[in-house]
């Protein structure tokens, strides 16, 4: 395995005890088949080095969405994200069976739209799940593409949330209000004409 340069994956299963399933199949004995790789596919492997994660991508990506993605995209899609991991950005797109080609299109489209500064692909993506995740909350129809791909990211964000929000408030007051006449039918009672 280290003469494959892979040495990580060795190190993560000694150290770590994580087997890296995702990645290759331990009990095979042909390193193509191991990790599910063309002649090609192994050659660009050895002689790149990619990381582990753009493997780890490719695999879930071609299970998961039925692509093929070459691995130097999938070391792309691993260099976009900051402060995520690229899988956390996949879980999140199978979880709402969103395409990841449209998804990185439309996050591109963003930037392109609003010509942000300051902002990468991951402050993007935090902004986008959590639109979807207060949309998903409000019972709003994900079906449908304006839902799913807003033209202003940003104001449906606004939006959402805040009524997000908003509706969360209703609900503990509506709560606390509950509870108050709850606890005062159980506890409050009249006897020799006083009412305790």
């Amino acid at each position: 395995m280290c003469k494959v340069e892979l040495c990580g994956l060795v190190e993560d299963l000694i150290y770590d005890r994580k087997k890296n399933a995702e990645v290759m199949t331990w009990e095979e004995p042909d390193i193509r088949k191991a990790f599910h790789m063309d002649k090609a596919e192994l050659n660009y492997v050895l002689t790149h080095r990619p990381p582990v994660a753009a493997l780890e991508v490719r695999n879930y990506v071609r299970k998961q969405f039925g692509k093929a993605w070459s691995i130097p995209f999938c070391q792309d899609f691993c260099s976009l994200w900051a402060d995520t991991k690229p899988m956390e950005v996949l879980r999140f797109l199978k979880r709402f069976h969103l395409d990841p080609d449209r998804f990185l299109r439309y996050l591109g489209g963003v930037f392109e739209q609003d010509h942000i500064e300051n902002v990468d692909y991951s402050d993007l993506f935090q902004t986008y799940r959590d639109y979807l995740e207060a949309a998903y909350a409000l019972g709003w129809c994900l079906e449908h593409s304006r839902v799913l791909w807003p033209e202003q990211l940003f104001t449906a964000h606004d939006q959402a949330t805040e009524e997000l929000i908003q509706r969360q408030t209703k609900e503990q007051q509506k709560g606390v209000a509950t509870d108050a006449k709850a606890r005062r039918l159980k506890y409050e009672f009249e006897m020799d004409g006083l009412r305790i």
